[in-house]
């Protein structure tokens, strides 16, 4: 016999459903501003005015619409065949790796939760790696440019607002200002997500999903759009192949 689900998440009542901890439809029907609203108590974050525009703040400065990087080709790929939800979904658990997407904030997130809780020498020692065998340090390096526009753009938008004295915002000021001593690299957009989700209480482990919903929307706008726009994408034009073997036979 299996054991009983133990949950906070809430259940189906006779008139009403709860959702963590509230009404449905006579709570969060009143208290609710947005989805966002939702998904965030579902993460454990604590939803006031500062969580709110936060959130809204990453979310904006996280918006790379790019077509041509791939994860996004992928879901227009995925979506031409006219199901935007295969696209939509599919292309974004193809993400999920250490390389890039929401799999890149757990080292980033991970080194800005250990740096919080060290001294000075300890601190030191945590980037000594990246000091004296120039290992690659997670949340650092821009390819193909000076810097990540994204991390600009966070950047001057929370030092705008009480984000910039959260712990791990800090924690991260104090690591890009330490690393630039040693090495030409630039932070990127991950290292300042963690940090933004750290100080609003998402686990470091849990923050690589943060950033997936954060920007969900990106990948949302292509898949509807190439689900009615890129047909064409299903198969290659003659004239863009080159075969390349025995010729046909007769039969």
């Amino acid at each position: 016999m299996m054991p009983p689900i133990q949950t906070r998440v809430g259940l189906i009542l006779e008139h009403d459903n709860r959702f963590c901890g509230r009404s449905a439809y006579s709570e969060w029907s009143r208290e609710a501003r947005s989805p966002t609203d939702l998904w965030a108590t579902a993460f454990g974050i604590d939803v006031d005015d500062y969580a709110r525009d936060t959130l809204r703040l990453l979310a904006v400065c996280l918006t790379s619409p790019d077509a041509r990087v791939w994860p996004l080709k992928l879901t227009r790929l995925l979506s031409s065949h006219g199901d935007p939800t295969v696209g939509f979904f599919a292309a974004q658990l193809v993400t999920s790796g250490r390389t890039m997407g929401p799999g890149t904030l757990a080292g980033a997130a991970a080194l800005l939760a250990t740096w919080v809780e060290l001294d000075d020498d300890g601190r030191a020692a945590l980037l000594m790696p990246a000091r004296t065998q120039r290992q690659r340090l997670a949340g650092f390096g821009v390819p193909f440019r000076a810097a990540d526009e994204r991390m600009v753009a966070l950047k001057a938008a929370i030092d705008d607002t009480p984000a910039r004295n959260g712990r791990h915002w800090q924690a991260m000021t104090a690591i890009v200002q330490a690393v630039a001593t040693f090495a030409d690299v630039q932070p990127n957009i991950s290292i300042g997500s963690a940090a933004v989700l750290l100080d609003l209480g998402v686990p470091p482990e849990r923050c690589g999903l943060g950033l997936t919903l954060l920007m969900s929307h990106v990948f949302l706008g292509h898949a509807v759009e190439a689900a009615s726009t890129d047909a064409a994408l299903q198969t290659l034009p003659a004239a863009a192949v080159r075969y390349v073997g025995p010729p046909p036979r007769r039969s």
